[in-house]
């Protein structure tokens, strides 16, 4: 299992679709770091874990979907109950509010996302 910072290639790539909306799995959250062995007990799988720090919790993530679809799909298989799927926009999150409405937008046949 590899842990990798928000400042990595992944934080690249979310740049390079920078308009796009990217969607990930968050497995876990802690006031305080988790180990690689407790997050092996929350998701053990050789998939890249990724974590960031922000408003005084360390997030814990994993895939990097280009649909929302994808996402969901992947999260109903990978066992872990309390996870959800989180939006990234121009490498940034994107609150649940702001997500809701970037998806009807995208439902309703307006491809725009900006």
């Amino acid at each position: 299992m590899c842990i990798r910072d928000s400042y990595d290639t992944v934080k690249v790539v979310e740049k390079e679709l920078s308009n796009k909306i990217i969607y990930k799995i968050q497995i876990a959250a802690s006031k305080t770091p988790l180990t690689i062995n407790k997050l092996r007990l929350i998701y053990d799988s050789k998939d890249v874990i990724s974590a960031e720090y922000s408003d005084g919790w360390y997030k814990y993530l994993i895939g990097f979907f280009d649909t929302y679809e994808k996402a969901s799909k992947f999260k109903l298989i990978i066992g872990v109950s309390d996870s959800f799927i989180v939006g990234y926009k121009n490498g940034y999150r994107i609150s649940t509010k702001d997500l809701i409405k970037e998806l009807e937008n995208i439902n309703n046949g307006n491809k725009k996302t900006d």
